[in-house]
């Protein structure tokens, strides 16, 4: 909203506010979330009115400037905490543009990279990429999203030298429990890999009976394994009857014995 001059202690001249440098504009404010109560009550109320005052002054300034906002949080549960006001919200929320994780849209990471790496002066630009580094950029979730990614380029473009970016020139993936996918997620993916490899080939035919091989192969080897080849006791972990496990085991093994 800017200040007059002795508005406050340190207010040694006049300093004009986003609202009034917009004029005829666009202010984007990002994580908006992270806005204290007392600033959305003031941010609500010109988006109302389109009126402000700058502190310390008693005149008020009109704004036509457009405003965008964006955040990672989930502003209805902020809401429903306190933390985030409700008519603030719906005030907003005129126009929603989700914009999904990159994690979620992979097609968008190469054009990215090549978009930092044109950033870099052409004496620091690497002389090529490799596979193998392409290959881990689409293997990494980038939960950090575009930030994250930019870091990345940045590193490696530093470790290359000029040389060839390859994948070691990423730095390290860094892991936590509060970010570590769980079994589950990193079955689906493992699942929607293979997939995307099957399909790129020539003729992917009965990708559904292979998969199941695959997944049943490895899953009833395991079970056995920690059943001590008990089949019995592994049918019931597996919720099966053990005619049905004996069935499956002789199509998938023959007469070998399906250990790991």
């Amino acid at each position: 909203f800017g200040h007059v001059r002795g508005a406050f202690t340190g207010a040694v001249e006049h300093r004009t506010g986003l609202f009034e440098l917009a004029e005829n504009g666009t202010i984007f404010l990002d994580e908006i979330a992270d806005t204290p109560l007392a600033v959305q009550v003031k941010l609500l109320r010109v988006l109302e009115t389109r009126r402000f005052c700058p502190v310390g002054s008693g005149v008020e300034r009109t704004t036509n400037a457009r405003l965008i906002a964006a955040t990672h949080r989930n502003l209805p549960e902020m809401i429903a905490a306190g933390t985030f006001r409700e008519d603030l919200y719906h005030r907003l929320k005129v126009f929603t543009i989700a914009l999904p994780p990159l994690r979620e849209r992979r097609e968008d990471l190469r054009p990215l990279v090549e978009f930092f790496l044109g950033q870099h002066p052409e004496s620091l630009r690497p002389s090529g990429i490799s596979a193998g580094f392409w290959d881990e950029i689409q293997r990494r979730d980038w939960r950090g999203n575009v930030r994250e990614l930019r870091n990345a380029c940045d590193h490696a473009v530093v470790m290359a030298r000029q040389g060839e970016l390859r994948a070691e020139h990423l730095p390290p993936v860094e892991m936590s429990p509060a970010n570590a996918e769980s079994p589950e997620m990193l079955l689906i993916r493992a699942v929607a890999d293979w997939t995307q490899r099957q399909l790129q080939t020539d003729s992917p035919e009965n990708l559904h009976q292979r998969l199941l091989q695959l997944v049943e192969s490895s899953l009833f080897r395991e079970v056995l394994d920690a059943t001590h080849q008990n089949r019995t006791a592994a049918a019931q972990k597996l919720g099966l009857d053990r005619a049905t496990l004996r069935s499956r085991l002789r199509q998938l093994f023959g007469d070998e014995e399906p250990r790991g």
